[in-house]
């Protein structure tokens, strides 16, 4: 599975494990799912806007303060695993080790259950 779909995975598992979630979450976790959309389009620059966008939106409000190194921060996590590989070629083992940091923040330090074998290796 490439790296779109691992992304996906991963902002339902984050979603799953953190219900219910807020409005901004909501739109992080939205905005995260929707990349093999924007991967397949090929509008990879303008997935990066949305996200950005919606992160912009949600962790300036007031009401989101308390968010701010939660959940939110766990669906950023996943956006930057690919906001580092967006505009270049997958350097050998790179994603891979990033994913790997990424799944041990979200199954050892926050009890989130994630399926083995993903897999970051093509688009």
């Amino acid at each position: 599975m490439p790296i779109a779909e691992t992304v996906e995975i991963l902002a339902d598992c984050i979603a799953e494990s953190n219900t219910p979630l807020s409005p901004w979450e909501r739109t992080l976790c939205d905005a995260l799912k929707q990349l093999p959309d924007f991967r397949d389009r090929h509008a990879l620059d303008e997935w990066e806007t949305l996200f950005h966008d919606a992160w912009d939106a949600g962790s300036n409000a007031a009401e989101n303060l308390n968010l701010y190194f939660s959940t939110s921060q766990l669906f950023y996590l996943v956006f930057e695993l690919v906001q580092s590989n967006l505009y270049t070629a997958f350097p050998a083992g790179g994603p891979l080790g990033e994913l790997n940091v990424l799944v041990h923040k979200l199954t050892v330090q926050n009890a989130i259950s994630v399926p083995p074998n993903l897999d970051v290796s093509e688009w």
